[in-house]
């Protein structure tokens, strides 16, 4: 009687994306790597985004637990618009959120508003953009002239 015939395990690196089932699991993932590629400006490559993404699981472990298709789907998000997250520039952040409903993680891309400014600078539509700090239970009065 033969024994049934053992099948290799894929190498990290080509596994499907749809295998993936963490996120050590898709930063060693080719696939992964050619996605971000494929969205990426040529300005942001994949390498960085992924060791943009190395530093902010180490200062946000909860990253790590998150589900891998959201991070990525993050990643990539950053990736078209050039913007690099978690770093001290401020324009994005990757934030792990618990969904009771589906019982994971899932990582959401929040937008600073440092990013915005760049975007909306970037667009060519803006001529002028101007941003200050407002806290709840301030009493101001303010009027802007021509010159900020």
């Amino acid at each position: 009687m033969a024994s049934p015939a053992k099948t290799e395990p894929k190498p990290l690196s080509s596994m499907p994306l749809g295998e993936v089932q963490n996120v050590r699991e898709l930063l060693a993932n080719d696939i992964a790597k050619k996605q971000l590629g494929a969205v990426a400006a040529s300005t942001l490559k994949p390498e960085r985004m992924l060791k943009l993404l190395t530093n902010a699981l180490r200062t946000t472990p909860q990253l790590a637990n998150g589900d891998p298709m959201s991070l990525l789907g993050a990643l990539m998000t950053c990736s078209s618009l050039v913007l690099e997250p978690n770093t001290v520039l401020g324009h994005a952040y990757l934030i792990p959120f618990k969904n009771n409903k589906k019982k994971i993680t899932e990582i959401q891309l929040i937008i600073g508003y440092k990013g915005l400014i760049d975007l909306a600078r970037r667009s060519g539509h803006v001529v002028s953009i101007h941003a200050d700090v407002v806290y709840e239970g301030d009493n101001f009065s303010f009027e802007y002239g021509s010159d900020q």
